[in-house]
């Protein structure tokens, strides 16, 4: 069993994704190396982060937080998910008592996506059916916005 832990300093981080890189280590808590968290790339580097531990052979990843993105992505690319307690830090071993994640809802949700969802729909008529500014469907502003055409803009040509 690889485990794969998001750190600062060697140091567990509150949140997976903003780690600037992952320990990985035995159950006993033997350091085995070090895996810079391609995550810091933007988008295509929170999605390729899933492949790139598993290419290392990590099969168990530990975190103290996780968004419900990322914990969707661990969990589709068959990764255990295992929240740890307070106070624990890698090179510590492992518990087998500690709370495994198996469903996306368990991480913690994105502010900005709920923000982005219904902060346009306060005091308006809900699409979604949400009522009093909660919205129900998540990406339908998304989409309403993905809709919307692109105007180019026109730069000054010398003469």
């Amino acid at each position: 069993m690889l485990i794969a832990t998001p750190t600062e300093a060697l140091r567990l981080t509150p949140h997976c994704a903003k780690a600037p890189e992952f320990v990985l280590q035995d159950q006993s808590g033997r350091l085995l190396g070090q895996l810079a968290n391609p995550a810091g790339d933007g988008c295509q580097g929170r999605r390729a982060l899933p492949e790139q531990l598993i290419a290392r052979g990590v099969t168990h990843l530990v975190v103290r937080r996780i968004g419900e993105k990322m914990l969707a992505r661990m969990l589709a690319a068959g990764l255990v998910v295992l929240r740890a307690e307070r106070g624990w830090q890698p090179g510590q071993g492992v518990s087998e008592q500690w709370e495994r994640l198996s469903d996306a809802s368990q991480g913690a949700p994105s502010r900005q996506q709920q923000q982005r969802n219904c902060t346009s729909h306060q005091g308006a008529a809900h699409e979604c059916g949400g009522q009093d500014g909660e919205c129900h469907a998540k990406t339908h502003c998304c989409a309403s916005r993905a809709a919307t055409p692109l105007i180019p803009l026109r730069r000054k040509v010398a003469p």
